[in-house]
């Protein structure tokens, strides 16, 4: 079981004391009417109070410069109960205290972590006597708090129209975004000053199939840097998010240019409120990350932290079968329009002519065998196969697509069972692929079904996806009745021993530490946009741009590995805007536990050299740190191998200029073993100003350093990358 250890403990007077003189405190608000909060390192202050006029209230301090203006919290109900914005009276503050907790991760970016964070409560009453509380957490890397509503005297539910939950960020810094969309993450992000920010004239929709913006809002993480020219300020990051989602419409922050607010805009649906919750009830945590440089926020672990412990496992296993995993699979050559998902022709009216196939079926029981056999001799862990199972003939562009897919039935051409078999006599996982085209209430009639035929075939991981609108019409992907649903797919599927990789999410808000077969999402425009988006694809500057927003929320099903990088004679007019030695990188950048290696199989054996790292390259990590970078230009990522040879992994990716980059080898040193002679082998993949058919051509290096005050020096042409392995030499005889 997981080791896990809270504990709160309240702190000394003088401490406490120490606490509030450190706090300015709002005019015309006695020092005991309001909740002071240092965090333990002394750089962020919190106050919460209320106004003259009752509004409750933030404010927030970082390194001594104003970081959050006044920033008001409240609610607006939809069942003609009184709004909780105003002559609201602070009935009791508890706190500071300190709360601190170690645990244990079974996979992800580092073995175990620790945080610390002063914590208080202040409950507030209204003037019809409803109670309601906001606990706050301030911690070293940045602050948190939530709202909780008790049950109350007259009401055991409540239908919430909006949360007010404010964040004025002081001066104007730049801001890196995506549309607050209710349907899809899948944009390419925007840089513009925050209190400029128009977003109705920036969305760019194309080759998104469900999209729904309705306001000057943006997605979350969303984040933030004061420029130079801001003294006070200059060069400080900021992301914004949430934590802990379960049962909660996501939010999204609407931006009002004039006012200089940005306040939280809940995802909606069809009926008049947003979210309808039970008492008693809490919301997500609000969370605000800070650091003086971009490196300092992707370091972070908040919204982690922020999560319950570990739940039981419900098979009884101790959440042994969650395994993370390397893996190949039938999906490229549909992007590459190479192969199809379905099996049949269609007819005019777009229907399938069954007995009719077209010979272009990618999940065929021969063509999985391909993939397993180059999986084997790779040592991949598993193969995806999507397009196994009926229904995709008409799984898109179709208003009636409730009862379409069937989850357990597989294409006449695809033998499921003997397939299995034949993966796990190889060692591998197979992984199927449940498309829902977004035909929820189909899906769920059929999950215990389909998880429990994989769990009988051996198979323990899943990738799902919810293409196009939602059904029932009038909810969104981000709203609570999908969110709701979501999370009964991870509970679900745990029940039969299955992990899950999700595509069309919600967004990952740290749920994997409860659950840990919540294994990784999509929730971004991945590696398909290069195959066949309108506007060219993701250009280079997109990748360092996700290592510092999406991926601060956690693991990202991007499909890394690219290595035929022209995409002919599949796609002539495409191709993969990046170099090799990028996609090389990107598989230590973006971390998932379970990541695939997007090619295709004839294409790896063409690219030798990169294959060579593609199958040394882990999934899982003992540590992780990102050892600089800055948002839309470059990043520098290094991780350690859990056991083995005590390896580091290293990688980089630039953006569209040429940059001249130096780092230092100290996180070497800081992960040293006992028995290191301070010297490591390094195996480096860069690319080299060459220009080939497919891009800069990759060299592949060996050396020698000495960790103690190493430097190391290199270049990265436009859309480049560089890849190392760091091996540790060992004193003889050991």
């Amino acid at each position: 079981m997981i080791a896990s250890m809270a504990r709160s403990i309240f702190l000394p007077p003088v401490l406490i004391a120490i606490l509030l003189c450190s706090c300015s405190h709002p005019a015309d608000m006695p020092s005991d009417e309001q909740l002071s909060l240092v965090s333990p390192d002394g750089r962020i202050a919190l106050r919460a109070y209320v106004d003259t006029e009752g509004r409750p209230m933030l404010e927030a301090d970082w390194a001594g410069q104003t970081l959050l203006t006044p920033s008001a919290l409240g609610f607006t109900f939809a069942d003609g109960r009184p709004p909780l914005r105003s002559h609201q009276r602070i009935a009791s503050i508890s706190g500071p205290a300190l709360f601190e907790q170690s645990y244990a991760l079974p996979w992800g970016e580092a073995d175990s972590l620790y945080s610390e964070a002063t914590t208080g409560t202040i409950d507030f009453v209204s003037q019809e006597n409803f109670h309601w509380s906001v606990d706050i957490r301030v911690m070293n890397d940045g602050m948190a708090y939530r709202t909780r509503f008790p049950a109350q005297p007259n009401a055991d539910s409540l239908f919430i129209a909006e949360e007010h939950s404010q964040m004025n960020l002081a001066g104007d810094p730049t801001a890196w975004w995506i549309p607050g969309d209710w349907d899809s993450y899948e944009h390419l992000y925007h840089q513009t000053p925050l209190w400029s920010t128009d977003v109705k004239a920036n969305w760019d929709s194309l080759a998104i199939l469900c999209t729904t913006v309705k306001s000057n809002a943006v997605n979350t993480p969303v984040t933030l840097r004061w420029p130079d020219s801001d003294s006070a300020r200059a060069g400080t990051h900021v992301a914004i998010h949430e934590a802990a989602l379960y049962d909660y419409p996501g939010a999204t922050f609407r931006i009002d240019t004039a006012q200089r607010v940005l306040e939280t805009e809940l995802v909606g649906g069809p009926h008049p409120w947003k979210a309808a919750v039970a008492l008693p009830f809490a919301t997500p945590w609000r969370t605000l990350t800070v650091a003086p440089d971009a490196a300092g926020l992707a370091n972070s672990r908040m919204a982690l932290h922020l999560n319950a412990p570990q739940t039981e496992d419900p098979t009884g296993n101790d959440w042994s079968w969650v395994k993370p995993m390397k893996y190949v699979g039938i999906w490229w050559e549909m992007h590459l329009d190479k192969a199809k998902w379905s099996r049949w022709n269609q007819d005019e009216n777009g229907d399938a002519i069954i007995g009719d196939p077209h010979g272009l079926h990618g999940a065929t029981t021969e063509n999985t065998r391909r993939y397993l056999d180059f999986a084997a001799k790779h040592g991949f862990d598993g193969v995806l196969v999507e397009g196994w199972n009926t229904g995709w003939e008409k799984w898109i562009g179709f208003d009636d697509r409730e009862g379409v897919f069937d989850f357990v039935t597989a294409y006449g051409d695809f033998d499921l069972v003997q397939i299995a078999e034949e993966a796990r006599q190889k060692g591998l996982q197979l992984i199927a692929h449940h498309e829902t085209s977004a035909a929820v209430t189909t899906y769920e009639h059929q999950m215990d079904t389909a998880y429990a035929l994989m769990a009988s075939l051996g198979q323990r991981a899943v990738k799902t996806g919810y293409v196009g609108p939602i059904i029932p019409r009038g909810e969104h992907h981000h709203g609570q009745w999908m969110v709701q649903h979501y999370q009964r797919t991870v509970e679900r599927a745990a029940q039969y021993g299955i992990s899950l990789n999700i595509h069309e999410p919600i967004k990952d808000t740290g749920i994997r530490r409860t659950w840990p077969n919540l294994m990784s999402r999509e929730g971004a425009r991945g590696q398909e946009f290069n195959a066949w988006a309108a506007n060219g694809g993701n250009p280079p500057e997109h990748n360092p741009t996700l290592a510092f927003t999406r991926l601060l929320s956690g693991p990202m099903d991007f499909t890394p590995g690219a290595v035929h990088l022209s995409l002919d004679p599949y796609k002539p007019n495409n191709r993969v805007n990046t170099s090799l030695a990028h996609q090389l990188a990107l598989s230590v950048v973006f971390h998932s536990p379970i990541q695939m290696a997007c090619d295709l199989p004839e294409h790896y054996e063409a690219h030798p050299k990169a294959l060579a790292f593609i199958k040394a390259v882990p999934c899982d990590w003992a540590w992780s740190e990102v050892i600089e970078g800055e948002v839309g230009e470059y990043i520098i990522t290094a991780r350690g191998e859990k056991g083995g040879q005590g390896r580091v992994f290293l990688g980089a990716i630039n953006n569209g200029v040429l940059r001249e980059l130096t780092f230092t080898t100290d996180f070497l040193r800081e992960h040293s073993s006992t028995n290191h002679t301070g010297r490591w082998l390094v195996e480096t993949w860069s690319d080299i100003p060459t220009f080939t058919a497919t891009g800069w051509a990759l060299a592949v290096t060996r050396d020698t350093i000495d960790v103690e005050g190493e430097k190391i020096n290199f270049a990265m042409l436009p859309g480049a990358g560089n890849a190392r392995i760091f091996t540790p030499l060992k004193k003889d005889g050991e």
